[in-house]
């Protein structure tokens, strides 16, 4: 220990340092943990905020060779931060049950978007220097991680998406191989060869058996997504135990059509009248798709300071986007994208149906999250789990700028602002589609959060359609290049980024059909005029 003297020195010399560069000498690992700029460690929990002056002298004082031999400041500025933030990785790797989990491939999940990751569950479960790299480099380019109001998902909601997700992987694992070992369960399908499902007997026209290497590339997924999602026998019992030879014999009677053929639901035959009136003529069908445009609006509202402005680029079949925007009362206005399951009359229907219901359930009503509640008492009961229908609705107070936002099931819209840390986010909050589930369930999911704009604030919304066009690779257009194009578009009237980002999906795509429907609508607040 060093006498009285040599320590009041030693004091002043840490006193004037933490005057003179008071950031270098806060920074911690995982919010709490000093770390030291000599010795590059996390020396010591903080205690209280009064308290880190003298503790940073006890470590300098006992601990810190590098301080005491005077071999000078090992890491400054950004060098620290870095360090900071990868020790802060490190030590939640270790410790942090919502940044241990895999997939049964070993894949690990992100603790903020709940996503599957590149990155690799290490030999021993102990993160290595590459692990803590390739975990560094996700969070820097995820949208969530990097958004304003960057929140970790509960652990036990993300638990739900690995298993879910380990669920669907595992049983696409099962079809293949039953596929691949010529089960002939597995196997059967109509005269126009679509997939008989071996469960429910119905005809799944998302598969068809036309090439053996693309059913076996394609056809497990399409299969497993419509066991889980469609299909109300495997649900009630995902164990096969159906004979081959009365499942033939039922399947020939789907081909000479002594037995009705069953592909959709009670809702779908509700449809029929109105399926049969759009025939699949290219003429017709451009009928029914102007039809479709024209009940979107034609300008956005007019509002002081606040620049407005959508789009939308239909796919080859009918869908079920849509945007909307709502005249709540003389303060407030609604602007609502919506997005319904599937292609074809059904999901054009869905969507007027699912219109017509905010239309009718918006005006007056100044809470977003409340009126979603309403709409999906109002739809559930038609459309029977069949269908369902993702939303994203907000609610602007015209004067004072504040946005209220709920959203179903929908996809996260990015907020862009260069005075903002980070320049771009998303706007995160919970609640689930539309549709899925009655009220009861519904409304314990809906979240209602609230946004006060500010000057030079972008809102872009947009359906799944944009981040999950393809190339010829199978690679998404992803968030990443979305935000890029708002970037480069930044100050620039609205209508010219929507028409660059649509000019980017066609490039991307190849200049191929258009699988979905892509909407976008683009919120600006300029200022006061």
């Amino acid at each position: 220990m060093a006498g009285p003297m040599k320590q009041y020195f030693w004091k002043q010399k840490i006193h004037r340092s933490m005057a003179r560069d008071a950031e270098r000498w806060k920074i911690f690992v995982d919010g709490d943990q000093w770390l030291c700029p000599y010795c590059s460690t996390a020396a010591f929990k903080l205690q209280t905020p009064e308290s880190l002056e003298k503790q940073i002298f006890d470590h300098l004082s006992n601990d810190c060779g590098d301080w005491k031999d005077g071999k000078g400041e090992v890491m400054l500025g950004a060098a620290l931060k870095e360090r900071a933030d990868i020790l802060t990785i490190r030590q939640r790797l270790k410790g942090n049950a919502s940044w241990r989990l895999y997939d049964f491939e070993n894949r690990w999940y992100c603790p903020y978007c709940s996503q599957p990751t590149h990155v690799s569950r290490p030999f021993g479960d102990k993160p290595t220097d590459e692990m803590v790299s390739q975990v560094e480099g996700h969070l820097k380019s995820c949208p969530v991680a990097k958004s304003m109001n960057a929140q970790e998902t509960p652990l036990e909601e993300l638990r739900k998406t690995v298993q879910e997700n380990n669920r669907m992987r595992g049983l696409v694992v099962t079809i293949r191989n039953h596929l691949e070992s010529g089960n002939g369960l597995w196997q059967q399908y109509d005269q126009n060869r679509y997939w008989v499902c071996p469960f429910c007997i119905h005809v799944v026209e998302d598969v068809r058996f036309e090439d053996s290497t693309l059913v076996l590339s394609a056809a497990p997924p399409l299969m497993a997504q419509h066991l889980i999602s469609d299909c109300g026998d495997f649900k009630k019992s995902p164990k096969l135990s159906r004979n081959l030879e009365d499942f033939t014999v039922m399947v020939e009677e789907i081909r000479t059509g002594k037995r009705a053929r069953s592909a959709v639901d009670e809702l779908q035959q509700n449809l029929a009248t109105a399926r049969a009136q759009i025939k699949t003529t290219s003429s017709e069908l451009d009928r029914a798709k102007e039809v479709q445009r024209s009940i979107l609006p034609a300008e956005g509202p007019q509002i002081p300071g606040v620049e407005v402005a959508s789009t939308y680029e239909p796919a080859a079949q009918l869908g079920g986007d849509f945007y909307a925007y709502i005249p709540v009362n003389e303060e407030h206005v609604g602007f609502l994208m919506a997005d319904v399951s599937g292609h074809g009359a059904d999901a054009a229907l869905v969507m007027s149906m699912t219109k017509k219901a905010f239309d009718l359930r918006g005006p007056g009503n100044v809470s977003p999250g409340h009126v979603s509640k309403i709409i999906n008492h109002d739809v559930y009961s038609d459309l029977h789990g069949k269908h369902f229908v993702t939303a994203f609705y907000a609610i602007l107070h015209k004067k004072d700028k504040r946005l209220k936002f709920s959203r179903a099931g929908h996809n996260y819209p990015l907020l862009y602002n260069t005075t903002r840390e980070p320049n771009i986010a998303v706007l995160k909050s919970k609640g689930s589609a539309l549709g899925v589930g009655p009220s009861e369930v519904f409304d314990k999911t809906m979240e209602e959060r609230e946004l006060q704009l500010e000057r030079g604030d972008l809102l872009l919304i947009y359906t799944d359609g944009l981040v999950e066009a393809k190339n010829a690779s199978g690679d998404d257009f992803d968030l990443p290049r979305v935000c890029e194009l708002i970037k480069q578009f930044d100050g620039k009237p609205l209508e010219e980024m929507l028409e660059a980002i649509l000019k980017a999906v066609t490039e991307f795509s190849g200049g191929g059909e258009q699988e979905d429907d892509i909407a976008l609508m683009a919120i600006r607040y300029n200022g006061e005029e």
